[in-house]
């Protein structure tokens, strides 16, 4: 079997995942799959080694090439249920983006309730503490709901961001923020 159509359920110590695919096997070449894919409570942090990042649950259409993370290229379209990271529960999601060698590079939508943010990114989960280089509208985020700040602090504004870390003590890079407000306790 080269070419063929599957819908399935499966589960491993990673999480859960529900496909309707197309899956091709050329002989030479890296497989291929397209379709619809839904996971659940998936362990996206064990699956990149990145301690910050935890459990995502997302629905959406795939197309792509390869499985083994060094060369899968793999066009993503839909919706980010939950993703845990830095001790937050981010919710409400929606991407369009190329997910390749452990980079994300597309839009992105969050309508969170601690955050509301309209972005092109490029996120990089290669190394152990993701990298990020977004310029995006932030309609609001409350950083201390979002485990980023200690104190209570509310941001708006344009923003353009190109840094390194896992929360703000390890940050490492830059952040622009054009027409901003902050507000703080």
């Amino acid at each position: 079997l080269y070419d063929f159509n599957t819908k399935g359920s499966i589960g491993t110590n990673l999480g859960l995942a529900d496909a309707a695919l197309r899956l091709k096997f050329p002989e030479k070449e890296e497989p291929s799959y397209e379709g619809l894919l839904n996971t659940y409570h998936f362990s996206a942090g064990k699956l990149f080694n990145i301690e910050s990042l935890g459990f995502i649950n997302f629905r959406g259409k795939v197309a792509g090439t390869s499985f083994t993370l060094d060369k899968v290229k793999t066009q993503v379209e839909g919706t980010i249920d939950s993703v845990l990271f830095n001790n937050y529960t981010y919710t409400n999601i929606n991407t369009n983006g190329l997910f390749q060698k452990g980079a994300f590079n597309g839009v992105l939508r969050i309508k969170d309730p601690n955050v509301n943010f309209i972005s092109n990114i490029q996120l990089d989960l290669r190394d152990k503490s993701p990298k990020v280089n977004a310029v995006g509208d932030l309609l609001s985020a409350n950083l201390k709901q979002l485990n980023i700040s200690n104190n209570n602090i509310q941001l708006t504004g344009l923003l353009d961001i190109n840094f390194e870390g896992n929360n703000i003590d390890d940050f490492i890079g830059y952040a622009k923020f054009f027409n901003g407000k902050l507000k703080g306790d």
